[in-house]
C-alpha cells in the first residue's frame, strides 16, 4: 500500500518537473531565440496551406483569429516584396530606356 503511494508521488512529481522544465524551454524560445521573418516563398505556401484548411474546415473557431492574424501579417510581407520588387524592376528598365 505505501510502495503504491511512493510510486504515485513519483509520477506525479516527475509530471510536475517534465511540464516545469517544458514551460521553461518555451519561455526561453518565446524571448531569446531570433525570430525569422519568413521571405515571399514561404510566406506565399504558408498562406496557401491556411486557406486549405480553411476550406477543408479543420481549422477550429478557437484558433481562426490567430490564423486570421497570421494572414494579415503574411500578407503584409508579400505585399512589401512584390512592391520593392515592382519598384527595382521598374527602376531597370526606366535606366535601360534612358
Amino acid at each position: 500500500m505505501q510502495f503504491t503511494k511512493n510510486i504515485v508521488l513519483l509520477q506525479s512529481v516527475i509530471i510536475f518537473y517534465y511540464t516545469l522544465f517544458t514551460l521553461i524551454i518555451y519561455i526561453h524560445n518565446y524571448y531569446f531565440m531570433e525570430k525569422k521573418v519568413p521571405n515571399y516563398t514561404e510566406a506565399f505556401n504558408e498562406l496557401q496551406e491556411i486557406v486549405r484548411e480553411m476550406e477543408n474546415s479543420s481549422i477550429t473557431v478557437d484558433i481562426l483569429s490567430d490564423k486570421i492574424k497570421r494572414c494579415n501579417y503574411l500578407i503584409g510581407i508579400c505585399k512589401d516584396k512584390l512592391t520593392k520588387t515592382e519598384a527595382e524592376i521598374a527602376k531597370i528598365v526606366g535606366d535601360e530606356n534612358a
